[in-house]
């Protein structure tokens, strides 16, 4: 026992004199580099990463308690009626009330506040039961989180870009019923070369905060990815790396207020202008703010967005929301009203969404949605479960749907 424990406390001790020497030999060659004038941020990231290993594994949480696994998603399939200017429709859709999904994810405490988790995620068409976006298995999550109780949380791997609290909309962002999370991914009517934004960002790294009095800051950043956020998803069938996406966001919860601001900032793979001309370089930038009141059972919310680019010949667009969840008992009912205008234009999109859900227990409800807009003649907008096939075309839905989660 004598000599296990001389021997644990000695490879604490060397491994924090390695990881001393190594911090302080890592700021030195960052120091000689600034002098250079060719400062060289990922070397002293990696030298930090590779020193903190021996560390880790002697650390006091090495005897960690076991983890635990869960299995879990939605099942959520609707029917529904569209119509698109003068032509009609009747399908079936998928992720009415929730997007369809199953996931793994783990937990494990290392003691002392400090927990490892992971989560992989995969979308399911339960119209078909093949995967919605077949880029990958674990197309909505794929990450692992090393989390601190007093540092906040660090996170590797496939993960949400920049956005918005669910407060702000009250479908929760759930792509085929809110128009709040389609506003930034649909841009057709916007010009060629602005790019949509990404529904998850591959290859990133993000930090997040702690709360600090209520205040929450999430930054994310993708150093390199390949292929063609035109399709809202990443491609890997190009050979040109970019810097992909960095977004940061803020958000504020005390009493009955939330407040929440965020910016994205997307550098597409071989973008395209005009003619399918290349360009060298193009950004689009995402801005978005949002506020939300709760009173009892009512929460109200307003939010502003806007998209525009760099790559001339675009047209930039602006978004303001008003919306409504209210909560009685097993019922709920949501509302939300947006507005879009198209920068130097005089284009613009009018309409909204009304939805009722009935819980028929805590994980099964069934829900109705009721759609409308009113698009001008330069702009095509609507929700994703209608979205307009030509400018100017007014699209209603109405859908019927059942959700269980598990």
């Amino acid at each position: 026992m004598l000599v296990a424990g001389v021997g644990v406390m000695v490879c604490r001790i060397a491994a924090f004199a390695a990881l001393v020497m190594a911090i302080a030999d890592a700021i030195g060659r960052c120091a000689i580099d600034v002098r250079t004038g060719g400062i060289r941020p990922r070397r002293l990231l990696l030298q930090l990463l590779l020193c903190g290993i021996p560390v880790l594994s002697c650390a006091p949480w090495a005897d960690s308690r076991a983890a635990t696994v869960q299995l879990y998603g939605v099942v959520d399939t609707f029917m529904m009626h569209g119509r698109n200017g003068g032509t009609g429709t009747v399908r079936m859709g998928s992720g009415g009330v929730s997007d369809s999904f199953w996931g793994i994810r783990t937990v494990e405490d290392l003691g002392n506040g400090v927990r490892v988790s992971f989560r992989l995620e995969g979308d399911v068409d339960t119209t078909n039961g093949r995967q919605l976006h077949p880029t990958s298995t674990y197309n909505r999550e794929a990450n692992i989180a090393v989390s601190s109780d007093a540092w906040g949380t660090l996170r590797l791997g496939r993960q949400y870009p920049a956005a918005l609290p669910v407060s702000v909309d009250p479908f929760f962002f759930v792509q085929r019923f809110s128009p709040v999370a389609f506003f930034p991914q649909l841009v057709t009517d916007l010009g060629a070369g602005i790019a949509p934004l990404p529904q998850r960002i591959d290859n990133a790294i993000s930090y997040q905060t702690p709360s600090m009095d209520g205040v929450v800051i999430y930054a994310v950043y993708a150093p390199r990815y390949s292929g063609n956020v035109g399709t809202g998803e990443i491609s890997r069938n190009s050979d040109k790396f970019v810097n992909g996406y960095a977004g940061i966001q803020t958000n504020y919860s005390r009493g009955p207020w939330s407040l929440g601001a965020s910016y994205g900032a997307i550098r597409p793979a071989n973008p395209v202008g005009r003619n399918k001309v290349p360009l060298d370089s193009s950004r689009t930038d995402v801005i978005a703010i949002s506020a939300a009141h709760t009173t009892g059972a009512l929460q109200t919310s307003i939010g502003y967005g806007r998209i525009s680019s760099n790559v001339p010949g675009t047209y930039g667009a602006q978004m303001m929301s008003v919306g409504s969840l209210l909560l009685q008992g097993p019922h709920v009912f949501r509302a939300l009203l947006l507005y879009r205008t198209i920068n130097g234009r005089s284009d613009r999109t009018f309409g909204g969404v009304l939805g009722y859900d009935y819980q028929l227990s805590k994980r099964v409800s069934v829900y109705t949605r009721m759609a409308g807009f009113l698009n001008s003649s330069g702009s095509a907008f609507g929700i994703a479960a209608n979205v307009p096939r030509e400018m100017g075309a007014t699209t209603t839905t109405l859908a019927f749907g059942i959700s269980q989660r598990f």
